[in-house]
């Protein structure tokens, strides 16, 4: 599949495009086809327009539903462009396209594309005319993304997008930001590489402690039971926890505990077990076990090699952060570094019994006031991730709250 580049997409719309929807309009009475029964739905996985558009071009060019990773794929295409035309343009140069199409003539692309995948019918000799005629000023891909966003067209290719859309309408505002609350036991999370499809969060890697070569580093998120790489970021993300769905029989089933530190520090909840589901139990890990001593060659305390050998494995999905309340207790361990508490610009994801998760993004609250919040809220267990202006929240795509200077290799959401 050939990869769009910025400078050949917008070379290709805004004027072109605009100009054609005038001529259009322009026409007294112009439509592409008359409304006939509606073929059988299409399914989206993406909500809005975006997933609809894109969903459709499908047919158009492919003749085929698309697949959730295509229509992801493409999703991005747009989300970069903000122009259904962008899209339709670059589909025209893909391999699946280019194999069936390729080389065809005006009329053929008329005949075959415009009415037999969309209208499931020969042209009209008027209406072929028409439309062959207006190849001649301009480009296939404007015709393409017109028609497929026209009444009688939307009327005749209906689009069944993900019943998790209808979380859209639950997003809320809070101090600085977005948030999203689900129940766990009825709405799936997962993580994803892109942002996904309903609305998503971006999050942290976890790697091993101590200078140890990168060919060794974990690189802790998890999309897919596959563990995500940290993009090289060795001196960093050594003191993350972890949340995530865990399989049942692989760790899942570590019992909650806490740990003795001294009498300065006391006794903490290290892991929290919080929900049960599909064989997997939802899990927040105050910290990253992984070596029994720090890279100064001090113990490491929150070490157990009984309990953690080989905690990188038997995870659906996983994201690292810093865990700031786990089992109702707040993390006495950083709770003094005022570069953990104090710091704005947050997403962050948080628990309340018996299957809540709120996700959220904030760019105005510290840290320490996100905490406090959240625990006004009802929220147990909370993980905050990354600031330093990491932060996004977005709904269907786009991002509400934004702000992210380093690019973080995993997404957290609904839809993904």
């Amino acid at each position: 599949m050939d990869t769009p580049t910025r400078s050949g997409l917008r070379r290709r719309i805004g004027v072109a495009t605009v100009a054609l929807a005038c001529l259009l309009s322009a026409v007294v009475g112009l439509q592409p086809a008359a409304a006939q029964e509606s073929l059988p739905p299409l399914n989206a996985v993406l909500c809005g327009q975006p997933g609809e558009v894109t969903t459709r071009l499908y047919r158009l060019y492919f003749n085929r539903e698309p697949d959730a990773k295509g229509l992801t794929y493409w999703s991005g295409i747009y989300q970069e462009t903000k122009s259904y035309d962008a899209v339709a343009f670059w589909m025209a140069k893909s391999s699946e396209y280019r194999n069936q199409w390729d080389g065809v003539s005006d009329e053929e692309f008329v005949s075959g594309l415009l009415y037999n995948n969309l209208l499931n019918r020969p042209p009209d000799a008027t209406g072929f005319s028409y439309w062959v005629g207006l190849l001649e000023t301009h480009e296939r891909s404007n015709l393409s993304q017109f028609w497929v966003v026209q009444p009688e067209l939307t009327d005749r290719h209906p689009v069944n997008e993900p019943a998790e859309c209808a979380l859209l309408d639950q997003i809320q505002n809070i101090p600085g930001g977005r948030a999203l609350e689900i129940d766990y036991s009825t709405t799936d999370l997962k993580t994803s590489a892109t942002r996904c499809s309903v609305m998503s969060i971006n999050t942290n890697w976890v790697h091993r402690d101590g200078a140890v070569p990168f060919s060794e580093h974990i690189g802790f998120a998890n999309i897919d039971g596959v563990n995500v790489p940290s993009r090289g970021n060795v001196n960093d993300d050594n003191s993350r926890g972890i949340f995530g769905a865990r399989r049942i029989g692989e760790g899942g089933e570590v019992p909650s505990f806490t740990h003795t530190f001294d009498t300065n520090v006391g006794s903490l909840n290290l892991l929290s077990n919080l929900a049960q589901k599909d064989g997997s139990m939802l899990q927040l890990h105050a910290n990253y076990w992984d070596s029994p001593t720090f890279a100064n060659g001090s113990p490491n305390p929150w070490y157990d090699a009984a309990k953690f050998g080989g905690q990188e494995a038997g995870w659906d999905w996983a994201v690292g952060g810093i865990s700031m309340v786990v089992a109702g207790q707040q993390n006495a361990v950083t709770a003094g570094q005022s570069y953990t508490f104090n710091t704005t610009r947050h997403s962050f994801a948080a628990f309340k019994a018996p299957s809540t998760v709120m996700l959220g993004s904030t760019t105005a609250m510290t840290a320490q006031q996100m905490v406090d919040w959240l625990t006004a809220q009802g929220y147990t267990d909370i993980m905050k991730m990354d600031g330093g202006g990491s932060v996004e929240f977005n709904e269907a795509g786009f991002a509400t709250v934004a702000g992210t200077a380093r690019p973080l290799p995993v997404w957290l959401g609904v839809g993904c």
